[in-house]
């Protein structure tokens, strides 16, 4: 060998390297891993934004007049972006009891990051408790039930295009 060439390791030898098995074993925790965080993402920017908020908190309606009656198409966006994901994740899996099952597991992930996210204020003691039960009611104002039937049928979407294409 010359001093400038370089010695290619053979096939075997770049699996093993690679791992592939180890990626095959967590293929299902990394889609669901990235589910959940992507879903939650979208809905905590849907929150801060102020399109997911309940309309009337506290019984007195404290959103101002253009976050109640803003346009809808960040919400159209933002449903369609969720039922794309849980398609693509589920085309990902390929599997119908296995998507099922991730796509509860993810939809439990999502809120428990939303809620945790919402709540990271009380965590460091700034607001005294106030954002606490806040955090537990918008969560569930903006995952059920719109998000959750958009998510399954999303699934069940992902499952049937699944099965016929791959």
């Amino acid at each position: 060998m010359s001093q400038g060439s370089v010695r290619w390791p053979g096939f075997k030898t770049l699996l093993r390297l690679m791992n592939l098995a180890l990626q095959g074993r967590l293929k299902l925790l990394l889609t669901v891993l990235g589910w959940a965080t992507s879903s939650a993402a979208l809905t905590l920017a849907m929150i801060f934004l102020g399109y997911l908020l309940p309309k009337n908190i506290n019984g007195g309606g404290g959103l101002y007049g253009s976050v109640i009656n803003a346009s809808q198409i960040p919400l159209w966006i933002y449903y369609v972006a969720n039922f794309s994901l849980c398609v693509l994740a589920t085309v990902m899996i390929s599997d119908m009891s296995r998507s099922l099952l991730s796509f509860f597991a993810s939809y439990f992930v999502a809120a428990v990051i939303t809620v945790t996210i919402l709540s990271l204020p009380d965590y460091f003691g700034c607001c005294g408790g106030a954002l606490e039960g806040a955090a537990v009611s918008w969560t569930f104002v903006a995952l059920f039930p719109y998000l959750f039937l958009i998510e399954l049928a999303g699934t069940f979407t992902g499952i049937g295009l699944a099965e016929h294409f791959l």
